[in-house]
């Protein structure tokens, strides 16, 4: 859609990535975007405006919408959104447009770069309400609509390794990786990180390629990132009791 911050006329622009971030560390899964559908804005104060029409915190934001609750998404992160956008975008842009590195240098952008507050002079993230799994599906964005060449599926599992979500939850179901280690309290580390988390994936995908060669698999589209968003899907669901591992 040539209203979105991923078309050609908006994807390299402030604008359009200040849209994007908006979509995904704001908007996604809100009534202004349910309802509306809208997702360029083409200034803070365009953003802020639509956002006055909506009442319960502006945007009626979905707190868990990712998951857990991680952090308080709120329409309050557009402005140094809009700030740090027009600081950071054009001179990423100018390093990294083209390059095999867009995609996980636009995770570390969105994620995990600082800057120091022009308010309260602290040091915070540059763009608040964005982790890593929210920058991950913001590269994924930029990926999927053309805009940034096909990262090494090396770099993709080790994105998903870092993460350590859903797609780690359903290897250790599928007994590729083992379950988390318990602590002292007899509860398991879920922030433990597998180092043999991205070779298991990889061999993941690589055994489901060479089953289904040139056939529907490859026709579907299939790839590291649909297979990422497959194993999340199955262990959701074997949350909520559709679907069983054994």
């Amino acid at each position: 859609s040539p209203e979105s911050p991923f078309s050609e006329s908006h994807a390299w622009t402030v604008k359009g990535f200040f849209s994007a971030l908006v979509y995904r560390g704001i908007t996604f899964g809100a009534k202004i975007l349910v309802r509306d559908g809208r997702v360029y804005f083409d200034s803070l104060e365009a953003f802020q405006s639509a956002a006055q029409s909506y009442s319960e915190r502006s945007v009626d934001c979905i707190w868990k919408v990712y998951g857990s609750a991680q952090c308080k998404r709120s329409a309050d992160s557009a402005e140094p959104y809009w700030m740090d956008a027009n600081d950071t975008w054009p001179k990423f842009l100018e390093e990294w447009r083209g390059k095999e590195q867009f995609f996980t240098k636009l995770i570390h952008l969105c994620s995990q770069s600082k800057t120091r507050d022009r308010q309260t002079n602290k040091i915070r993230s540059r763009f608040p309400q964005i982790g890593y799994l929210t920058g991950y599906l913001l590269a994924v964005d930029y990926f999927k609509h053309g805009l940034c060449p096909k990262p090494p599926l090396e770099d993709v599992a080790e994105c998903i390794q870092q993460m350590n979500r859903g797609a780690v939850h359903a290897m250790q179901r599928l007994q590729l990786i083992p379950s988390y280690p318990v602590m002292r309290n007899g509860k398991p580390n879920r922030k433990h990180i597998f180092q043999t988390a991205s070779d298991r994936f990889i061999d993941l995908f690589q055994a489901l390629s060479t089953l289904v060669p040139n056939g529907p698999l490859q026709d579907s589209g299939f790839d590291a990132f649909m297979l990422e968003h497959t194993l999340c899907k199955m262990q959701k669901m074997k949350r909520k009791g559709i679907y069983n591992f054994d």
